[in-house]
């Protein structure tokens, strides 16, 4: 008999009964149990607005309650540009975590999805060369990790290490999913905050060290992306490219994808790149291999792709490529 009244209890449900379910789950922390029973009033109730916007407010007030004001406070500078609702899903997006002194927060070249913000201790930033260690620097009290990888696809240049307890908030990339819909606009906001406040990046500029060794020549021209099987056979042809800077390691260039998560996908991939020449004496098509080792995700749809080409070009090679794609 208690069963059969549990199952009938949903057909007794009030727009206000959904209401205090809502309070007394965003009292207890428990936000998105809060929010689908939000759901279900949205659904079951749809003329009841004040019920609608009211149960809405009560989960912004109690998300407010329970944020962490000390870290408020450290990240002041990111939280004030941020809506309340922003904060909010920014703020209990994130875990908070601590790491001991002597362990690694980030590896270098192992797939890294996080940005870490340090609320206390300090860090040491590294470059593995060989046998050779490079000390890059130290990061503590907000200061802020893993940018580098967290907006692009690829892998960290350096490794972090901690010198002594560090306590932190932990953004996974997977949590971010969705923010488009219900907070456009929250995503970008933190990558420019990265991109203007990351220390990390700064200590990269100081030390002159970069991915890639080899000077950059800035270049116009279209190339034609072609995947390569396990098998080296060349597959279908993925699109065509425009050339942005080459070296004699690789070359850079801009793609429009329709479907992002395919070109993301590239990551790790070898092309076939086909060079096209311009008019003239000059004309014709020039085939390169190479490895892909970044994707960086700009916007509408469109993509960088870093390659590095499966041997390094010659310094004579390389001079008769720029001429045959014309340099800037």
């Amino acid at each position: 008999m208690t069963e059969l009244r549990k199952k009938g209890s949903i057909g007794l449900q009030t727009p206000e009964s959904l209401v205090e379910s809502v309070r007394t789950l965003a009292q207890e922390g428990q936000f998105a149990r809060a929010r689908s029973v939000r759901e279900e009033l949205m659904l079951r109730f749809p003329m009841e607005l004040g019920s609608i916007v009211r149960s809405a407010e009560i989960i912004e007030e109690q998300m407010s309650r329970k944020l962490d004001q000390d870290h408020l406070t450290i990240w002041a500078t990111l939280y004030n540009q941020l809506t309340l609702e922003e904060k909010n899903c920014l703020f209990h997006s994130m875990r908070k975590i601590t790491v001991p002194k002597g362990k690694f927060l980030i590896r270098q070249e192992k797939p890294e999805t996080r940005l870490l913000f340090i609320d206390s201790g300090r860090v040491t930033l590294f470059h593995t060369r060989g046998s050779q260690r490079i000390l890059l620097g130290q990061l503590s009290r907000g200061d802020i990790l893993g940018d580098e990888t967290f907006f692009s696809l690829s892998t960290p240049t350096f490794s972090v290490g901690s010198q002594s307890d560090v306590q932190l908030y932990v953004l996974n990339k997977s949590d971010t999913e969705g923010w488009e819909d219900q907070y456009p606009g929250l995503y970008a906001k933190i990558a420019e905050y990265c991109q203007k406040n990351s220390r990390a990046l700064e200590l990269l500029k100081k030390n002159s060290f970069e991915k890639r060794s080899h000077e950059r020549q800035k270049v116009e021209g279209r190339v034609k992306i072609t995947l390569i099987t396990d098998e080296l056979q060349k597959g279908d042809g993925y699109g065509v490219g425009s050339l942005v800077d080459i070296s004699l390691g690789g070359v850079s260039f801009d793609i429009h994808s329709s479907q992002p998560d395919h070109a993301r996908m590239l990551l790790g991939c070898e092309l076939d790149l086909a060079f096209q020449g311009s008019t003239g004496t000059r004309a014709g098509i020039l085939h390169l291999p190479g490895l892909v080792v970044r994707v960086s995700d700009l916007h509408y749809n469109d993509f960088m792709l870093h390659v590095r080409f499966k041997s390094m070009l010659s310094e004579q090679d390389f001079d008769k490529l720029l001429i045959f794609i014309e340099k800037k």
